[in-house]
Parts: structure tokens; sequence; C-alpha cells
């Protein structure tokens, strides 16, 4: 119980800090009711607290926790209606919370730096049933297997000991091709600056390859012949060609172990109670914001 209570009011003091900082704008009231009884930094603090004590999957769990367990701390906490709706107002400022979590990481990186990029897909519904929301479209994924209504979240990390740390992360439609969600939201950032990128064949791509180098960054992808090449030189690359993809895919592993631990712990990649867009953002970047902070130490007494 002593630790929760430190880790609370360690959350707590984190986010009134956070809302003294440049991220105030993302979400300041302009409406009459611009200072409620139930502040934002109490909400925030709420939903982050339950996420990290295993509700993550339900808002509706997370509430029930905070309102049984710690509703002495919060007297003015709203009714479930109201609580879900102030978090899916406060959408961009979820987004903006994990910038603001790992700009001292990416501060930091150095030109030795090595980085994994992939994609996993976020199902609100299976491919074989109609989706209600109109706004999701179908796609593929290939490691599953099968169809689904959802979208596509894309992250580049840091490989390091244990669990790499995500550092650009995003969201496109499920039918996105992996190649051109990096090529239309990763080539201007200068981040990549004299790292080593580690990807998969779905980022096999010459042009992508001499942009990157044009930045000072090198991109390993797993080593295949175009179409047109001779059998003969294909059998006689065959060997290095595996050995070399075999290394490479051990030390890509990590970001899947990434992913699965966000599907494990946070139920990231099931997101069939979401309705909203607004509702598919607090459900990605609020867990995100939540296992960066377990990753980070919040946790820790």
């Amino acid at each position: 119980m002593k630790h929760q209570t430190t880790q609370l009011i360690r959350f707590y003091f984190y986010i009134c800090d956070d809302k003294n900082s440049d991220l105030l704008a993302e979400c300041t009231r302009f409406s009459p009711n611009n200072c409620p009884k139930f502040t934002d930094e109490e909400l925030v603090t709420c939903y982050l607290f339950a996420l990290g004590q295993g509700f993550s999957d339900s808002v509706k769990r997370a509430y029930a926790f905070i309102r049984d367990y710690w509703g002495d701390w919060f007297p003015n906490l709203p009714s479930y209606q109201a609580f879900n709706h102030r978090l899916n107002r406060l959408a961009d400022y979820w987004q903006a919370l994990i910038g603001r979590l790992l700009t001292p990481v990416a501060k930091a990186l150095s030109h030795q730096t090595v980085l994994v990029i992939d994609s996993c897909p976020i199902i609100l519904c299976q491919g074989y049933r109609k989706s209600r929301t109109s706004w999701l479209v179908k796609g593929y994924c290939a490691s599953k297997k099968k169809y689904y209504y959802g979208v596509k979240f894309h992250a580049l990390a840091l490989k390091q000991a244990g669990l790499p740390l995500p550092l650009l992360v995003g969201f496109t439609d499920a039918k996105v091709h992996d190649l051109m969600a990096v090529k239309q939201n990763l080539l201007d950032n200068q981040i990549l600056k004299g790292t080593t990128i580690l990807a998969d064949k779905a980022y096999i791509d010459r042009d992508l390859e001499q942009q990157l180098k044009k930045m000072e960054c090198t991109l390993i992808t797993p080593e295949k012949h175009f179409r047109g090449t001779p059998e003969n030189i294909k059998q006689f690359d065959k060997a290095s060609h595996q050995q070399f993809n075999t290394f490479l895919a051990s030390n890509r592993q990590t970001i899947e172990s990434l992913f699965s631990w966000l599907a494990q712990n946070r139920n990231f990649q099931n997101a069939s109670k979401v309705r909203s867009e607004k509702g598919l953002i607090v459900h990605l970047f609020a867990k995100l914001a939540s296992a960066i902070c377990h990753w980070c130490g919040f946790s820790n007494p």
C-alpha cells in the first residue's frame, strides 16, 4: 500500500509540472468551466495509475478501481461517463505527453546508437465482421495471417539491454504499407542522424536507403535478391544470406518482445471497445505513456 501511495503521488507531481510546461496549450480550456473541481491533472494521474496497477482492459474497470479503493483521495471524482468523456477530450495531450517523457532519452542519443523499427496491428474488429465504425479501413497482417479492421502502430525504438525504448511512435490506416509510413513521417526527423536502423524485409527499398544515407543514417535490412537475378548467383549467395538474415532477426527480436509486453501488460493490441478516433488515441498513447513510466522508474518506490 505504501508503494502504491508513493507511486500515485509521484504521478501527480510529474503531471502538475508537465501542465506548467509548454504542453499546457494541448489541453487549455476555453469554456466557462475552465476550472473544474476534478482537475485535468487528477484525471491524468488517476488513469495512468490505474493502468500501472493492471486495469488496462477497459476504462470502466480503471475508473471503478479508483472509485472503490482511492475515492477518499479524489472526493470530486465525477461519474464514469464524465470521466471517459474528459479522457477523450485530452487526446492531444496524451500524444504530447509521450514526447515529454522521451525528451531526456532522445537528447542522450549518440552516433553509435542502434534503433529497431517495426509495426504491429491494433485490432478493433476482426476482418470477417462488418465494422460499425465508418472511419476504419480493412487491412491485412502478414505475421498473424489475417484481415482486420483497425490501424497499424509504428515504433522506432532504442535498442538496449532488455526491452527497447520507443523514441518515435505513430499510427496509420491498416492498409498503409510500412515502407510508405516511414517515407511519409520519418525522413525529416533529425533524431536519425548518425544512427543505425535495423528493419525487416518490408523496409527494403533503395530510395529509402539513399535518403537515409544523406542523413548519415545506416539502414540494415535482410539480404534479398531482386527480380531477374540469375539462379546460379542465388545459389552462390544462399548460405551467406541465410546467416546474415538470422543474425539480423535475432537482433531485431527485441521489438517483437516490446509489442508482446505491451499486449500482455497493457492490453495494447486489443481495441475492440474503442468507438471513436479520440478514444483510439487515448487507448494507444495513454497505455504507451503508462509503459514508459514503468520502464523509466516511476513504479519504483
